[in-house]
């Protein structure tokens, strides 16, 4: 698991032994309490589009959405990096 990127209290990570298509992991927390959203990146134009949520109310994931829009080539550069294509 590769932390591409922190903001306030989640982390942004890829997993190097994940599969493709190009996506993230939103992490907050851990165990019982711990939110996860998955968010298909749709590299390298985008728009990032949610795949699956726990935790996360609607508000939050907007916030997320809105968060990796802005840094999209970032993330697009970093699975191409891990994984090749994507």
């Amino acid at each position: 698991m590769v932390t591409i990127c922190r903001k306030q209290a989640h982390r942004t990570v890829i997993y190097s032994a994940d599969h493709r298509l190009a996506h993230v992991h939103v992490i907050q927390g851990s165990g019982p309490g711990g939110k996860e959203a998955v968010v298909n990146l749709h590299c390298p134009e985008g728009p990032p589009k949610l795949r699956e949520s726990h935790g996360f109310n609607i508000r939050q994931i907007n916030r997320i959405a809105l968060a990796l829009h802005r840094c999209l080539p970032e993330l697009c550069h970093a699975w191409k990096v891990i994984h090749g294509n994507f």
